[in-house]
């Protein structure tokens, strides 16, 4: 199962969703790589969406993420 980086991220009562673009084959390895690269990460979305009021960065496998993007319109 492929797994993917989710980023949600809050703009006062906005709320987005970005996906990166690089594929896991297992949950271990996606949280592995977000938590060595957890400054970046935080640097790219504080470049992506200066004035956002909040973040949460996680896993999520293909289907989760399908079903996600499916029923927001993404």
């Amino acid at each position: 199962m492929k797994w993917f980086i989710l980023a949600i991220v809050m703009q006062g009562s906005l709320q987005s969703v970005s996906v990166n673009g690089i594929s896991f084959s297992s949950e271990t390895e996606c949280k592995n790589f977000v938590m060595d690269r957890q400054i970046e990460i935080r640097d790219d979305i504080l470049l992506m969406y200066p004035n956002h009021t909040g973040s949460t960065v996680l896993c999520v496998d293909k289907e989760t993420l399908h079903k996600l993007t499916n029923t927001r319109g993404v």
